[in-house]
């Protein structure tokens, strides 16, 4: 059988610095980890409200990705994580990749009781194939979920500058933590690069 996702990442910590290098660069969270690093030890920020989005088709999703003990799947949009909801409660082990830190608060609080089966990764999903090949689990997915576009709370948050119905600043990063605003584009790019 294989190793439950707690023994995967767990040896981890005791990896040679290049990959302890790998995972600080990358934030990969191990609960209950040494190693690991947390984007933020407190309650979801006052950013991701309850209910921060509802996944669509959930249940459908876990229906067809068929989860269950000793599985494991990567969720390479975890959002607010209903999606790796459906698939721990099945028993299965999910690594979680989100380049929202937003997000990532949001569903680690939601998925609090399941800590011992998802990692949660700050990543952006285009990454995940190094990440699989750094860690050796390349050939080990059940499964790969990508529930592309933007959430509910993205368009809903002015801040996000994603928003139809409110104004606020014209950020829209997907990751708020690098590269530049939508605002900061418009001012500095020249006329034919826009």
């Amino acid at each position: 059988a294989r190793p439950a996702l707690r023994d995967w990442l767990g040896h981890l910590a005791a990896f040679p610095e290049r990959l302890r290098g790998w995972l600080d660069q990358h934030k990969l969270v191990l609960p209950g980890t040494p190693g690991g690093r947390v984007p933020s030890s407190g309650p979801v920020s006052e950013a991701a409200p309850v209910g921060y989005h509802q996944s669509v088709m959930a249940e459908e999703v876990a229906y067809f990705l068929a989860p269950g003990p000793n599985k494991l799947y990567l969720d390479g949009t975890l959002g607010g994580g209903g999606h790796t909801e459906q698939l721990v409660r099945a028993g299965a082990s999910v690594l979680g990749l989100d380049q929202d830190l937003d997000a990532i608060d949001y569903a680690r609080q939601r998925l609090t009781e399941h800590e011992d089966r998802v990692a949660f990764i700050h990543m952006n999903f285009r990454d995940y194939p190094s990440l699989l090949r750094e860690v050796g689990l390349e050939k080990e997915l059940d499964g790969i979920l990508l529930d592309l576009g933007v959430s509910s709370w993205q368009l809903d948050t002015a801040d996000r500058g994603f928003s139809f119905s409110h104004d606020g600043p014209l950020d829209m990063r997907m990751d708020c933590s690098k590269g530049m605003t939508a605002a900061d584009l418009l001012a500095e790019a020249p006329e034919e690069e826009l």
